[in-house]
């Protein structure tokens, strides 16, 4: 039986900083409008739309699975979905401020691989935009399994997104460890399936919060997360 770890994405391995209100993101979202489809709308109006689109969808879908559904009625509808990508695509670009892969992220992945873990991403986020980040950071070839909650339909703390991502990869919950940043999300849907689960956390009052818990705490420094990995790993067997 193989070994695994999971690892959650936004916290975890990658930073990221994003705005979308300012005036000029909705400006040239609707110079992109106008250049690329011939549709004249006014950021304001661009903006209102995007806001009713995205209660409206909430509504019907849930939080955290609207946005292809959104974008395709904000393109006028009669969009193609190569065009609906390549807008999701600017609208991640454009209201982006900071995207950062951890330094701690790529050493870490390449140790794991070297010693033949199988690898799999899961996060509770917006496929359509994650994807985007996932290709611009150069990470999906880390990964055996990328598993996002808009695209499977289930998301943290519900254990069953971390089910598909083990049947993804053939792995059991046992011979795979989860590692995370939150105690809510990550580490509850870990524990829910008796998996070891490693929070990475900057905060010394959060370590202390976790003292009683059921999971391992880490800084966010590569040898101890690799360690207490390696650890975990080798209990398990």
């Amino acid at each position: 039986m193989g070994r695994a770890v999971l690892f959650d994405l936004y916290g975890t391995l990658v930073d990221i900083k994003t705005c979308e209100e300012g005036a000029s993101f909705w400006q040239e979202l609707a110079d992109w409008n106008a250049i690329n489809l011939g549709r004249i709308i006014s950021a304001e109006q661009l903006h209102r739309d995007y806001i009713s689109l995205c209660e409206t969808k909430i509504e019907i879908y849930g939080e955290g699975s609207v946005l292809p559904a959104v974008f395709h009625e904000l393109l006028g509808g009669s969009v193609s979905e190569e065009q609906v990508l390549t807008f999701a695509r600017e609208f991640r670009k454009l209201s982006t401020h900071d995207l950062q892969i951890r330094s701690y992220t790529i050493p870490l992945l390449n140790r794991l691989r070297a010693e033949q873990f199988r690898l799999a991403l899961v996060s509770n986020t917006e496929g359509i935009l994650t994807n985007y980040d996932i290709d611009h950071l150069g990470l999906r070839s880390f990964f055996d399994a990328i598993v996002l909650s808009s695209e499977v339909g289930v998301a943290k703390p519900n254990p069953e997104i971390l089910v598909k991502a083990l049947h993804s990869i053939s792995v059991t919950p046992r011979n795979a460890i989860f590692v995370g940043d939150t105690l809510e999300t990550d580490a509850s849907a870990a524990r829910a399936l008796d998996m070891p689960c490693v929070l990475i956390t900057s905060y010394p009052e959060t370590l202390m919060a976790y003292a009683n818990c059921s999971v391992r705490v880490v800084r966010p420094v590569l040898q101890d997360i690799y360690a207490e990995v390696k650890r975990l790993s080798s209990q398990s067997q």
